[in-house]
């Protein structure tokens, strides 16, 4: 297994070095056709939307895919700021945020929980880079951004990890030799906010270029803190940069080097009990509270055309993320239980793509990845006095894959699609959990250290069908796996079974009055086989994932609609879906069996009335239904353009865990507004904002009993000079 991942790494170091001396052997060759960034430009000036998360620039409404993809003008006028917001511009799309972590699930598939040793069916990437998995990938901010493609499905015929319920790709902005440019902003708002963004393109020379990236916050916390407390709770500032550096010697070689910085200093992860009568931000705390983030990320691309115009790319990952957080585990200023943690996560990975040209019949997309995570936990204790439990643990993850995808056009217009993906993974932890009562040690317990290695194999294979330039039709199969896991606690069972889904989807796209009118429709249909999901240990007031056997499903239909008239402009995106869990018995930790009572199989029935029978139930995190839409209108005047904006936003009920209490684990429905009026003149930008209008108190994520507020009403000025 060793030489396995040595004899990887040596093939994606040896293929890396292969395209740079090919580059070098072909730098002064004649021109090659279009490269990757000169196809985006080419497809912008022609106002196509394009999708490049398959690893090929291809136009969205021809590709057979369900997703949306927004340009950095839609994230300004829609005001996504991170992932939390841009849950209400994307269908089926769901972000729990608990401060630095999150739960992200596209069609109720992805998390359940905030855990390091459970893979993320929905990955995020940044540049083509699989970033962390489940923390800092929350609060990110989004600046000096190209676009964003959110993709739903399965994707593991061509993503570098293992995708179970689709896939973000954020875009940042590249380097251009053309012309010096950029942006500056900035923007005040109530509670004291002030922000900073600011962006600089500078060319070195006609085939170097420089671009340097900014973005800052600083305000008064969202809560009214009583208590005890110490810390400084009323605060959150953040800090981010980036730097790309382009090199293209050659119409055939180009390569991009980007270097990210974020520092997050919450303040605190605030929390209160699920039933508190209180207003979601009145709490109180007795405990110091801490919680601030850091994360250094660095990714290289490489980009090698042939003269036949077959392109080798490298891509290449670096980061390490650094955490330390204390908080009120009981939510009050009464009680004394407390969560303290210190942890570092650190992530390699490198990913190789063979991508042939676009106008042959028969095209294709080869590609090697391999990754490797380590998270290094030394400080997790858990204070619930007399009780001290104490985790120190280091795990480190192993993914190894191979895939290949391949398109072939039957007939003008119709092509079919199919796609292999092998994965190896492994999984290996040192864990050790040590109990103190009253201050005497009671010892200390190993964890389980290894698991069996997961070998998987998934694919895809499809038909679609170009009826004419305004219809498109679509229909694929597809798996997807999600990888086993380790628990850490040591009151569970020692690990958990791998994931596996398959998608049954079919689409339609067309384009009306003459393109000003965009729309899709799909319909999908999973089929699950080990189901996991997160169950709450009441002992180390942690979580656990377990495994459904047997066959659960997903259905759903997902619809979007965009309008360009003009000085109009509009967009629509809803989703309806229904989910019934596998036959499966359990017991609510929450509520456990009293001593003597009858055993609780996963097969079912018993006698027990703390065995519950979950059958058919809602899987977690999929509201049965989400609407977005959004209306501008531009007013032009003699000095400028005028344009007000709305933007509402619906999330039906969804559950938190699959026992479903009614009051413990929903979250209720909300509708959020947005409001904005800009105002342009020249390279000038005045904006007026204001997100949740109707000021909406709502509860965004519960965990362990606690509760999560969302943002609460938002509002301010921004002004943005270009340059």
């Amino acid at each position: 297994m060793k030489d396995l991942r040595v004899r990887g790494c040596t093939l994606i170091v040896g293929l890396s070095l292969a395209s740079l001396a090919a580059a070098q052997a072909h730098a002064q060759e004649g021109r090659a056709p279009s490269s990757p960034s000169e196809t985006d430009k080419s497809s912008a000036s022609d106002r196509e939307i394009v999708v490049t998360a398959e690893r090929r620039t291809t136009k969205l409404m021809s590709s057979p895919l369900s997703a949306s993809v927004l340009s950095q003008d839609d994230l300004r006028d829609r005001s996504i700021l991170n992932l939390d917001s841009l849950q209400f511009a994307a269908p089926a799309l769901t972000v729990s945020s608990y401060g630095g972590g999150n739960l992200v699930n596209i069609r109720g598939v992805g998390r359940t929980e905030v855990v390091t040793q459970a893979s993320a069916g929905v990955p995020i990437y940044r540049d083509g880079v699989p970033t962390f998995n489940a923390y800092f990938s929350s609060a990110e901010p989004y600046f000096d951004i190209k676009d964003i493609q959110v993709l739903r499905g399965p994707q593991g015929t061509f993503a570098g990890q293992n995708s179970t319920g689709g896939a973000v790709f954020v875009r940042t902005a590249d380097p251009s030799t053309t012309e010096i440019g950029g942006y500056a902003q900035l923007g005040i708002g109530n509670y004291t906010d002030v922000q900073a963004q600011a962006a600089l393109n500078i060319p070195i020379s006609d085939t170097l270029a420089i671009r340097f990236a900014g973005d800052a916050e600083h305000r008064d916390g969202f809560y009214n803190y009583s208590g005890s407390f110490t810390g400084h709770p009323d605060r959150y500032a953040r800090a981010a940069g980036r730097v790309g550096l382009l090199w293209r010697p050659s119409d055939r070689f180009e390569a991009t080097v980007k270097v990210d910085y974020d520092y997050f200093d919450y303040g605190a992860n605030t929390y209160a009990p699920i039933g508190s009568p209180n207003d979601l931000f009145d709490v109180s705390s007795n405990t110091n509270l801490f919680a601030v983030d850091r994360f250094v990320r660095v990714g290289g691309t490489l980009s090698y055309t042939f003269g036949d115009g077959t392109i080798l790319r490298s891509i290449t990952g670096y980061q390490f993320g650094k955490t330390r957080q204390k908080s009120d585990s009981d939510g009050t200023d009464i009680g004394n239980l407390t969560l303290e943690y210190r942890a570092t996560e650190e992530i390699t990975s490198q990913e190789i793509n063979l991508i042939s040209p676009e106008d042959l019949p028969l095209r294709f997309v080869l590609g090697a990845f391999y990754s490797n995570s380590i998270v290094d936990l030394p400080v997790f204790e858990i204070d619930a006095p007399p009780l001290v439990i104490a985790i120190d643990s280091k795990l480190r993850r192993d993914n190894t894959a191979v895939f290949g995808h391949f398109s072939y056009d039957l007939a003008p217009g119709l092509e079919i699609e199919a796609g292999a993906r092998f994965n190896h993974a492994t999984v290996r932890q040192n864990l050790l959990t040590t109990l103190t009562f009253a201050g005497f040690p009671l010892g200390s317990t190993p964890g389980p250290a290894t698991l069996p290695d997961d070998d998987e194999i998934t694919g895809k294979i499809g038909l679609s069908w170009q009826v004419s330039n305004q219809h498109f039709l679509y229909g694929f199969v597809a798996t997807g796996h999600k990888n086993s896991g380790l628990n850490t606690s040591i009151f569970s069972p020692p690990s958990f079974e791998g994931e596996d889904v398959t998608d049954y989807e079919i689409g339609y796209k067309g384009n009306f009055l003459d393109n000003r009118l965009r729309f899709q429709a799909s319909f999908y249909h999973y089929d699950y086989k080990n189901y996991q999901f997160n169950q709450y240990d009441v002992m180390t007031r942690s979580a656990v994932i377990r495994n459904v056997p047997g066959k659960s499903k997903s259905e759903g239909v997902e619809l979007q609609l965009d309008g360009n008239f003009g000085s109009t402009a509009f967009n629509l995106a809803a989703s309806y879906s229904t989910s019934k869990l596998a036959s499966y018995f359990a017991v609510d930790p929450r509520n456990p069996p009293v001593v003597g009572a009858p055993p609780c199989l996963a097969s079912g029935p018993s006698t027990s009335p703390q065995c519950l029978d979950l059958s058919g139930r809602r899987l977690p995190f999929q509201p049965k239904f989400t609407f977005s839409a959004g209306l501008q209108h531009r007013f032009d005047l003699r000095s400028g353009t005028l344009t007000p904006r709305v933007d509402v936003a619906y999330l039906d009920n969804q559950y938190t865990t699959v026992f479903q209490v009614p009051t413990i684990d929903t979250l209720a429905a909300r509708t959020l507004v947005n409001a904005q009026l800009a105002y342009s003149a020249g390279t000038w930008t005045a904006t007026l904002y204001a997100s949740n209008l109707l000021d909406k108190h709502y509860v965004a994520a519960k965990l362990s009993g606690l509760r999560v507020a969302g943002a609460p009403r938002q509002f301010g000025l921004r002004v943005m000079k270009t340059f």
